[in-house]
């Protein structure tokens, strides 16, 4: 789930300099213009807001699939009287209550074509969370739903179950596929999987096993810092001097 969590920093500047710059009001002012339903703050901070549950209660589907996600992941380890106020919620609700409430908001947001709630209900069947039980087939018919509405996170999600035969038989090229889809979206840790698989490939000669590259413990952050120190090496190869030297130095990376 926090996967989902980004920063617009275009929204935040845009907001800013309208407010510098004179051209609006107050700044929650500014931030109802640009974000009516509170999607931005809840998709940016995973945070509840009055204009989030209000577009929810209206219908919209994605406010419906945040405020899901708020509910269950308040759920975890039982909310405190701190977080049902925050949420409007009455005190004494349990985190079966929230879990509930999660999976009634996603479920209609998902019946109303939100990706992003496809892509939870699936996760929460891969994972056992929030109540569910582990149930790869259930998990992976979501997913695919989820895929098919254009999700960027499902895609790799369905690699690990190919990869590694969760409820279908093993099938490595269908695990490349969805892993190369989930990277073309634009999910950066389908990215980082996929760069880290390939380059492995080149350097073995051969493709290794890609479900250890599209597992949950799959370091990319590591990798991340490995392609920071390429980048140092190559800039200190390139100002190395002559070029023969420039060549015998890239060559040995």
């Amino acid at each position: 789930m926090t996967q989902r969590i980004k920063v617009s920093f275009l929204s935040i500047f845009i907001a800013v300099i309208a407010v510098c710059a004179g051209v609006v009001g107050p700044m929650s002012a500014s931030a109802q213009t640009i974000d009516p339903c509170g999607l931005e703050r809840a998709s940016s901070s995973f945070e509840f807001s009055p204009e989030l549950k209000s577009c929810a209660d209206e219908g919209n589907p994605e406010a419906k699939a945040w405020l899901g996600m708020l509910y269950w992941s308040a759920s975890i380890g039982g909310p405190d009287e701190a977080e049902l106020k925050d949420l409007t919620l009455p005190s004494g609700t349990s985190a079966e209550d929230l879990q509930s409430l999660g999976h009634g908001l996603l479920l209609g947001a998902a019946n109303s074509g939100s990706a992003l709630a496809m892509n939870e209900i699936g996760a929460a069947h891969f994972y056992a969370t929030y109540g569910f039980k582990q149930d790869y087939e259930k998990a992976r018919d979501w997913l695919l739903k989820a895929y098919q509405a254009g999700d960027q996170i499902a895609p790799i999600t369905l690699a690990q179950i190919h990869a590694y035969g969760l409820g279908v038989h093993a099938n490595a090229e269908e695990a490349e596929f969805y892993l190369r889809e989930s990277a073309a979206r634009g999910y950066d840790k389908a990215q980082c999987a996929l760069r880290s698989w390939e380059r492995e490939t080149r350097r073995i000669g051969h493709s290794p096993p890609l479900g250890d590259y599209v597992s949950d413990s799959f370091p990319c952050a590591d990798e991340d810092a490995y392609s920071d120190s390429q980048f140092f090496i190559v800039a200190a190869c390139v100002f190395s001097g002559p070029l023969h030297l420039t060549y015998a130095c890239l060559s040995g990376f």
